[in-house]
């Protein structure tokens, strides 16, 4: 029977390195270099990068810091 490896030791997968991307403001060159790093293909890394830059540039509504002015 093989070790179990934790989870840990694992890769982070690319829905993770999207998720931290968004949470840090990564930029694409910052994206892309994480990526690079891991050894993800151009194609995967390019997706990568047009899913952040497009919810980073998505406005769905109004400010929820708005302020109605009487």
């Amino acid at each position: 029977m093989s070790a179990i490896t934790p989870y840990e030791d694992k890769k982070p997968r690319p829905s993770r390195l999207i998720a931290e991307a968004l949470v840090q403001r990564d930029g694409p060159h910052r994206i892309v270099a994480r990526a690079s790093n891991l050894g993800l293909s151009p194609q995967l890394t390019r997706a990568m990068v047009v899913a952040c830059c497009a919810t980073a540039v998505d406005r769905c509504g109004p400010p929820r810091c708005a302020v109605a002015v009487l």
